[in-house]
Formats: C-alpha cells, structure tokens, sequence
C-alpha cells in the first residue's frame, strides 16, 4: 500500500521537464513532434473551413448542429484531438500547447457564427432591446425591467457600438466565439495560478473546452461577467498570495506534510485545505505592486456586481474559500465585494422585491431546470440532447474526483473551490437557470482536477490513443450536448425583420402573441412602449391551458382567435405572429405534438378574422380583428 502511494505521488509531481523518449516513433510524416503538431493542426483547421461550405442548416432536426456535419468536420476534430495529444506526450513549448487548445475553442465555437446569420436564442435579442435604450436615451430607469437595474453590460455594449459604429445586433452574432476565447484565456491566467507545470495548464484547459457544455457565450451579462470573475480569481491568485509578501500570516504554516494522519479533524482538514503542494506557485513571477492588484479586482467586482444578479455571489464565494486556505491574504476582499452586492441590491429593491423571488429555500424547486415546467418530456431528440448533458456533466464530476484521489488528496482547496457554487442552490434558483449557472461555475475547478488525468505516465503510442481517443469520444458527447437545441435556438433573418417591424410599426400599447416564446423581440429602444402588465409581452397560445399538448386543427382556429381577442385591452391592437423559431420550441419541449403547428399556421394565415400585416419567408405577423 505504501508503495502504491509513493508511486502515485511521483506521478502526481511530475515535473515540466518530464518528456516521453518512445513518442518520436509514432509522430506523422516522419517529422519532429513539434512539426507534426502544426501540420495536424493547419489541416484541421482547413478540413473545418472546408466543412462550413458543405453545410446546409436546413436538415437540422431534434439533435441540432450535430445533425448537419459533414465527415470532414469530425476528421478536422480527430487531427487537432491527436496534435493536443502528440504534444502533451511530447512536452511541447507552452504556446503549442495554447495553440491545440485555442484552435479547438474557435472550430467549436466558431462554427455557428459562420453558418447563421442572426444571432441564436431568441432572449439575446432582449439584450439588445436594452442596449439600444441606453444608445437612444443614455439614462436607464429602474422601473422598466430587470435589465435595467443591473445595466452594467448593457451599457458597456452601448459605448461599443458607439465608438465602433457597429449595431449591436451586428456583433451579437460573434458573441459565442469572443467569450469563449476569452473565457478559455482568462482561465489559463488563472491556472498560472495553480501550477507551474505548463502541461498540467493545458490538459486543465483541454477538459474545460470538452466539458464545459453550458458554457455562458451569448451576448450576456451572464458571458461577461463569468470572465470577469474568472479575471478576479487569477488576480487573486497570482497577486495577492501569502507567498507573495515578505510577512506571512500568522496561524498554521502554508505548507504542511503531504500525509496528514489526522486530516478528518478540523484542524486537520484546515491543516489540508491550507497546504501547498509543491509544483504550486508562490506568486507571480513578475508581480506588479499589492496596491495595483487590489484596485483591479475591486474595480473588475464592481463591474461584475452591477452587470448581473447571480455572478458575484458566486465570486463572494470564491473569494471566501481563498481566504480561508490561505491563497489570498486581503482578508477583507471577499466582505468588500459582498457589501457592494448589497448595495447594488438595495438600490433596486423596489423594483427586485415586486418582481423577483429573493430568496427560496425551495430546494427541489431550485434544483429543477428552467424547463421543468414543460409539460411533457419533449421529443425524442431533445430528450437525447437533455441525457448527454447530464452526463457529460456527471462525467466531468467524476473525473475530477479521481483526479484529486490520484494527486494523494493534495489539492483538496481546489476540491472545495469546485463545490462551493453548490450552496447557492440553497437559497435561489434564479428562475429555473441557478442550478446551470452553478454547473457552469464549477466547471473550471472540476476541469483542472480532471485535465491531471491526461498525464498519467503511458508508452508513447498509448498515451496517444487514450488521449486523442478520450477526447474524441468527449467531443462527439459535448456536440450534441452544447449544440444539440440549435434547430430550437436557431432564429431566421426573416424572424428578426418580423420583430423589428412590429417595434417600428405597430402603435404603442400593442400587444405582441406567439405561438411560443422563442421570438426574436423585443429587439430596440421602443420596447418599454409594448409592455402590458408585469413587464410580460402579450401571451403565448402553446402554453395556454386550454391548448398546451392539444394538435390543433380548423376547429380550434376560432378557440385560439377568441382567446387572442379576450387580451385586448379597449383600443389596443393585437398582433401574432408567427416563425419557425417558436415551431421548433413548442414541438421540441412538448408544448405540442410533433408536425402540428405548421398547418396549424397555415390556418390562421388563411383566416380572413387575421389579417396579414408583414411577411418575409418563413415569418408572418397578422393583426387580430376585434370579435363582432
């Protein structure tokens, strides 16, 4: 037993230096590791490019992007899978390695940029409604709506587009790629942080990209501010450690034996927590002054505490755990960023205690999704898409897991960083979306425990295998899990030309109905002028009781128009319209049988009580006539 131990700590301190004298045999085309790494990586970057041209988005069906890839798209997958694997086993230059990892962030991300031409999810486009407020009136009023009350983003993307002269909607598309780069960057600044094996920084990075499948990418306060707390913790960590000051503080010693007998006790698990193992840094190598560190992670909270609601508890949190195991020795940080939460709270409680559940202690409530409340499990596919995420995330814990038991236990502070998210479940569930947001804040501490694996000692061909052959198998699941909603996601130009014409159109006070929500408004400045009672928008016909799971027919036309009609408010118009956007919704969570809600709309075009006020392909917009 002793034995094996000791084995597993020589291999859990492998050093940087360490490289595989068998590899050189089974590198391609009879080149240097480092040469065949750029050669994998430049074909697979062609194969992509490539790919994008073979691509036709209209076979997409309940399984998303996954559904439409040519062959060349998975083999460009395979060769960046093997150059990552060919220089992990090689020990190449730390920028190689960052190349693997940054050229598989842009064939995954970027992908969806290039092949639609709106941006996905119709709730971005709410985000851009608000944007263009603060472009058009430069004050926000607190109110209107939520937005408004955490508007740092928002009015962050307004001076962009200012400055740059680029409409917001125009970016919005390239949103995925951006955060994602920028998250992944922000990340390995971070795990500079944790080790100074650049190997054990890339497989951390490696598995994040595979695992992060709920990664926050859209245009966002959510995107910006993950990056900006993932931003603090590097700061944090590599700036203002104990390590990093001449006077540690007092209390137990920053480092302690590797085996701790009595590591069940408080003490001695404080005693863990607080341990430094020995490929950890002791600061930054090229430090710049305490006082610089401290203003830029007070001025980065405040960005992330009035751009959006539930990021920075999770930085509090994070903040908290580095002060209590001794990687961060401004004690008052986390206190300091809780206050301003508080503040930014209680400046707009009137708005949050009218609108918001402050606090749940709901806990199965909190736990369930966002769509928990559809009423049946959906189709097929979207089922599949549901299955894979939960168990690409259920596999990513687990890897993390062994990958702290195969370090001896040694970065048990990092286990702790990772489930700490977990304690907000307790307490809110952020509209169905906290326990993803949680998921999504774990993962860059369950990825680094995990990327230890990839390390392992093998022969040169095996490790090779393992690697490229894992990350294959992980990518096909990340496919489907990430991507797997976009025929539900994916929103038509034509559908965004719908929503702007009714903002530009229709008089104020309209009302705006859907077959479902998943519609790309509002989208401008105008839309405080359609808001009807609570901040909600018309009515969606799909989740009405009367007709949710029903397949509707020229019987139930009349229902639906009656229905439309006992909205009106005296003098209001009202309006429907109609996309494949919210087809694909509906039918895909349930909300109707599948097939039905295309000659469902075909009916109401043809009803002469509709009248058709706008139509461009795919999406129409009729005003509903008042009942005689």
């Amino acid at each position: 037993m002793t034995s094996l131990i000791r084995m597993r700590d020589v291999t859990a301190e492998r050093t940087a230096g360490d490289r595989d004298e068998n590899l050189s045999p089974v590198t391609p085309f009879g080149l240097d590791p480092g040469r065949s790494q750029l050669v994998l990586v430049g074909l697979g970057l062609v194969l992509w490019l490539i790919s994008l041209t073979r691509i036709d988005l209209r076979g997409l069906d309940d399984l998303g992007l996954v559904s439409v890839l040519p062959v060349t798209f998975f083999g460009a997958l395979a060769l960046i899978a093997t150059a990552f694997a060919i220089g992990l086993a090689a020990n190449s230059r730390r920028r190689l390695l960052d190349l693997h990892v940054l050229a598989l962030v842009v064939v995954l991300h970027a992908t969806s940029a290039f092949l639609f031409t709106a941006p996905k999810f119709g709730y971005v486009y709410k985000h851009l409604a608000v944007i263009d407020f603060i472009q058009q009136y430069g004050v926000v009023y607190r109110e209107i709506d939520i937005y408004q009350n955490w508007p740092g983003f928002f009015a962050a993307a307004a001076v962009l587009a200012d400055r740059t002269g680029v409409d917001a909607l125009a970016f919005a598309n390239w949103a995925q790629p951006f955060f994602a780069l920028v998250a992944v960057l922000a990340l390995r600044y971070v795990f500079g942080g944790l080790t100074r094996d650049h190997r054990r920084i890339a497989a951390g990075l490696w598995v994040f990209v595979l695992g992060a499948w709920l990664l926050p990418t859209y245009l966002s306060p959510q995107s910006m501010g993950y990056v900006l707390t993932l931003l603090v913790f590097g700061v944090v960590l590599r700036h203002l450690r104990p390590e990093s000051r001449s006077a540690q503080p007092s209390g137990l010693p920053l480092a302690v034996p590797a085996a701790i007998g009595s590591w069940w006790t408080p003490r001695g698990l404080l005693a863990t927590l607080r341990s430094v193992p020995r490929d950890e840094p002791q600061g930054d190598a090229r430090p710049f002054p305490r006082v610089v560190a401290i203003v830029v992670v007070l001025a980065l909270s405040a960005a992330v505490v009035v751009s959006h609601q539930l990021s920075p508890f999770f930085l509090v949190l994070g903040l908290a755990v580095m002060v209590v195991v001794r990687r961060c020795d401004v004690r008052w940080l986390p206190v300091a960023v809780l206050v301003m939460t508080v503040i930014q709270v209680w400046l707009s409680w009137d708005y949050v205690s009218t609108h918001q559940t402050v606090v749940s202690f709901d806990l199965w409530n909190n736990v369930r999704g966002a769509q928990s409340g559809s009423p049946s499990a959906g189709s097929v596919g979207h089922q599949l898409v549901g299955t894979t995420a939960r168990v690409v995330s259920l596999l990513l814990v687990v890897a993390a897991g062994v990958g702290w038991w195969r370090a001896r236990l040694r970065e048990a502070w990092i286990l702790v960083l990772a489930l700490t998210p977990v304690l907000l479940v307790l307490v809110q569930g952020y509209g169905g979306e906290g326990i993803y947001r949680i998921f999504s804040f774990m993962c860059p501490w369950l990825a680094f425990l995990a990327g230890g694996l990839l390390l392992a000692p093998a022969a040169g061909l095996r490790r090779l295998v393992v690697v490229a052959g894992t990350s294959m198998v992980a990518l096909l699941l990340l496919l489907v899990a990430a991507f797997g909603l976009d025929r539900v996601n994916a929103i038509q130009p034509e559908e965004v030309a719908a929503g702007r014409w009714f903002e530009t159109y229709a008089p104020p006070g309209s009302a705006l109905t859907l077959l479902s929500s998943n519609f790309p408004a509002p989208q401008s400045a105008r839309y405080t002028l359609y808001y009807s009672g609570g901040a909600q928008w018309g009515a969606e016909i799909t989740s009405n009781p009367m007709f949710v799971g029903r397949r509707l027919g020229p019987t139930e036309v009349t229902e639906i128009v009656q229905s439309l009609n006992a909205l009106r408010q005296p003098g209001q118009h009202v309006y429907l319209a109609l996309g494949p956007s919210q087809v694909a919704f509906a039918e895909s969570y349930g909300y109707a049988p599948e097939g039905s809600l295309t000659p469902l709309s075909a009916l109401l075009i043809a009803d002469p009580r509709l009248q058709v006020v706008f139509h461009d392909g795919d999406a129409w917009i009729l005003e509903v006539g008042p009942s005689t």
